[in-house]
């Protein structure tokens, strides 16, 4: 045989095994970690935003999702941590809310240990420039600047505070790190 037809088999049989290969049904931890890889490079652009708005006699604030790219959000989970000598949670307004539906045991205060804990979601995604997720209420005990933050905020769904969107059947957070802390008030 001369090398040309040599080099010819040789090349057929690269490009068969390509072929060949690129056909073969992958095994389940290669497809679970093509989803891993797929969620950790989906830029995170949505953050969560508490903006204080005039009360009575009490604090109320907003909490919302900045959106700019109108993902589409799922559910947001918001665990907020305050310092439970200078204020007290009051009531969660969730009228205004996006989301219509409540994860169990959220939607409520730890007095103790000084956490707004909330939980909500949408049967349909939720893709506005500003999602609306709950008007907070508190009294304050004690003079001083009162400090309210995120509370256990992951890059994974591990953690308490999120922003959700489905990825081929999956949820994956979307929510960027907090700023810390997320929100003063100087009363």
């Amino acid at each position: 045989m001369n090398s040309v037809k040599i080099l010819i088999a040789a090349a057929m049989i690269l490009i068969a095994t390509n072929m060949l290969s690129g056909c073969a049904p992958k095994n389940v931890s290669e497809v679970g970690v093509e989803r891993i890889e797929a969620a950790q490079e989906m830029k995170k652009t949505v953050s969560l935003s508490l903006t204080e708005v005039e009360g009575e006699d009490d604090i109320v604030v907003q909490l919302a999702l900045q959106n700019p790219e109108k993902k589409p959000v799922t559910s947001v989970q918001a665990w907020l941590a305050y310092n439970p000598n200078t204020i007290k949670g009051l009531s969660i307004d969730t009228k205004a809310s996006a989301f219509e539906l409540m994860a169990p045991y959220d939607n409520d205060f730890d007095h103790d240990l000084g956490f707004v804990m909330l939980g909500r979601s949408s049967a349909t995604p939720e893709s506005g420039k500003e999602i609306m997720i709950a008007e907070i209420h508190f009294e304050k005990t004690a003079d001083g600047a009162v400090m309210i933050e995120a509370y256990d905020f992951k890059q994974t769904l591990l953690g308490h505070t999120s922003a959700n969107m489905m990825l081929d059947g999956d949820p994956i957070n979307i929510l960027l790190k907090p700023q810390s802390p997320l929100l003063i008030i100087n009363q």
